[in-house]
């Protein structure tokens, strides 16, 4: 028997269950991507669009690569006084909190105004 299907064979229920959980977590985080290139490019002028995408491209950049860490960190360094090494999960935990609902709520307020917004672009 090859040593791939040997090593499938013993790997654990409970692993299973979390390597299938961690997939539809990680599918699932990227589904608003789709919907938000379009709306992107649906709103942006044919001559602008490159620059649509670049702009959004930044913003996402500087803020999940720059001021996310950053922010991590600093509230990890906060919470270790009381949680102690557990206070980088709790950091974790609101950021995505934080960002989650900050999010949603751009969008919301965003899906407000999308319909006039699409007609102005098409005219």
């Amino acid at each position: 028997m090859p040593s791939g299907v040997r090593s499938c064979q013993s790997i654990t229920k409970k692993a299973f269950w979390q390597a299938i959980l961690s997939e539809a977590q990680i599918l699932a985080t990227g589904l608003y991507n789709g919907p938000l290139y379009a709306m992107n490019q649906m709103l942006a002028k044919p001559r602008m669009r490159a620059m649509a995408v670049a702009i959004h491209l930044f913003v996402v950049s500087i803020l999940g690569g720059g001021v996310g860490p950053w922010l991590v960190g600093r509230w990890s360094d906060a919470l270790r006084v009381r949680f102690g090494e557990a206070g980088v999960r709790f950091a974790l935990l609101g950021a995505f909190a934080v960002g989650t609902t900050g999010a949603g709520l751009f969008y919301l307020l965003a899906s407000r105004t999308l319909a006039r917004d699409s007609e102005t672009a098409t005219t």
